[in-house]
């Protein structure tokens, strides 16, 4: 009896460290794959009061849900010093005739963080971040998105 024992626990063992391997036969969940890129520019100071933009375009195969993070932005100052506690205007939106109008609800005003700071459903096809004043700023500012989809 006490060899019948220990022959059910070894081959109890065998079997189960069978089921154990580092790569199982059909896998119970699946992660989507996840595209991301930096995004860099340079947004021009105000021109005579007026705030400026500038945009940048992405292409987008299929819709999908747009993560963007304002991971550096530096404004610098007339004086030399350098403002990185700037806020800038986030937004995504389409490009038409090389235009980047921003969709309803897809803009935010951010400030450099960790954190991802507007996600919003983009459609397929021709889609744009645009960058823009929202201080009258008396210097260029240079600065980093990451968008991820």
């Amino acid at each position: 009896m006490r060899r019948l024992s220990s022959f059910l626990s070894c081959a109890l063992f065998v079997i189960g460290s069978a089921g154990c391997g580092s790569s199982p036969a059909s896998p119970t969940t699946s992660t989507a794959a996840t595209n991301s890129y930096a995004l860099t520019g340079l947004l021009p100071a105000a021109v005579n009061g007026v705030p400026q933009s500038q945009s940048q375009a992405f292409l987008l195969g299929q819709g999908a849900t747009v993560l963007l993070r304002l991971t550096s932005a530096s404004e610098a100052m007339l004086d030399g010093t350098t403002l990185s506690t700037v806020a800038v205007g986030l937004g995504l939106g389409t490009v038409t005739n090389g235009v980047c109008t921003v969709l309803p609800g897809a803009a935010v005003t951010a400030s450099y963080s960790a954190d991802v700071q507007l996600t919003f459903a983009m459609p397929a096809g021709n889609d744009c971040v645009q960058v823009s004043d929202v201080t009258v700023q008396q210097g260029p500012v240079s600065y980093t998105i990451t968008l991820t989809y």
